[in-house]
């Protein structure tokens, strides 16, 4: 009995000390970084940008949520980075910043050989069933300016400009408005990444969203003339379906360095 009793005291040290090392062993440091551009060129708000049609299209306001942060080890085990991040592109008033992007620094991130990152655009269905106020430490879903409270969701992400159509005798200056979210919205998305993470070295991983996507992208155009304006609105509504193409369009516009 004696012999049993210390077996079994010895094998709860050990898996104690396992669970420790696992918890608290080695730690490396990343930093992901989004950079808005327009084909090749660095995003600057309030700056035209030629489109297909030789139409001059700006952005005034590009930002959206992402949520579920996360990477992949090759053993395929899964490391939460964040639960919540705000990626906001409205301070890239000239090329320097936008050139900079908007940097992600985590400096816990388990050391190892990894094979993906993955996120979510928008607010998860679990927390979006939430309201401000139940975030009260938290900037972001904390702010009652991210949500909607006639809708009962977050704003998954805003998209708003202008384009002149003058060129092609089209209509002048068209105001745009695209602000996406409710239920059935939220876009995941996986990209595969070769990289490690290591405990002397700070790795980095880029992002591109080409927000010439979000509107000409073959197959899945926004025609900002004929519906410049969108707040999501109830499911199966033209509203709807033209916010919903709007952020499918921001998440398939972004790919990995």
């Amino acid at each position: 009995m004696k012999h049993i009793l210390i077996f079994g005291l010895t094998l709860i040290l050990f898996s104690a000390n396992s669970c420790k090392e696992h918890d608290h062993g080695p730690k490396g440091s990343l930093s992901i970084t989004f950079k808005a551009v327009y084909e090749n060129d660095p995003l600057v708000v309030f700056t035209d940008y030629l489109t297909p049609d030789a139409d001059k299209l700006q952005f005034h306001v590009f930002n959206f949520f992402i949520s579920d942060l996360e990477i992949v080890k090759e053993n395929d085990e899964v490391i939460r980075l964040k639960d919540v991040e705000f990626i906001d592109f409205n301070g890239n008033t000239d090329l320097n910043k936008a050139s900079a992007g908007i940097k992600i620094e985590l400096n816990d991130v388990a050391i190892g050989n990894y094979k993906a990152i993955r996120f979510g655009i928008g607010i998860e269905p679990g927390k979006n069933a939430k309201e401000p106020g139940d975030f009260p430490s938290d900037p972001y879903l904390g702010h009652p300016g991210n949500y909607w409270t006639a809708w009962n969701s977050y704003i998954f992400s805003r998209l708003e400009g202008r384009i002149d159509t003058l060129a092609n005798a089209a209509g002048g200056d068209v105001s745009y408005l695209y602000h996406t979210g409710v239920d059935g919205m939220y876009q995941s998305r996986s990209f595969t990444k070769t990289f490690e993470i290591s405990s002397n070295s700070n790795s980095e991983i880029v992002f591109n969203i080409n927000a010439k996507d979000i509107f000409y992208k073959s197959g899945a155009e926004i025609n900002i003339s004929a519906a410049n304006v969108s707040h999501s609105g109830a499911v199966g509504t033209p509203a709807y379906n033209l916010a919903r193409q709007t952020i499918i369009n921001i998440a398939d516009a972004i790919s990995v360095q």
